[in-house]
């Protein structure tokens, strides 16, 4: 039976862009999990995982942060 995992977020180090990442399922497709920052193409994705990510992705694309 499939266990869905918890949300969590993908941020760029260098540009601070984040996506929020809400998979279906425990077998993730490549729609589901960004392999590159959209904003400045690195490579070198953080995994964050923890409490208000949504809130936390919607202030950072907002604000610039």
């Amino acid at each position: 039976m499939p266990i869905r995992p918890q949300p969590f977020n993908m941020r760029c180090p260098i540009c601070n862009w984040t996506k929020y990442c809400q998979p279906k399922s425990d077998c993730f497709s490549p729609n589901d999990v960004p392999m590159r920052c959209k904003r400045c193409g690195s490579t070198d994705l953080q995994f964050e995982n923890g409490r208000y990510l949504r809130l936390k992705a919607l202030l950072r694309s907002h604000f610039d942060m």
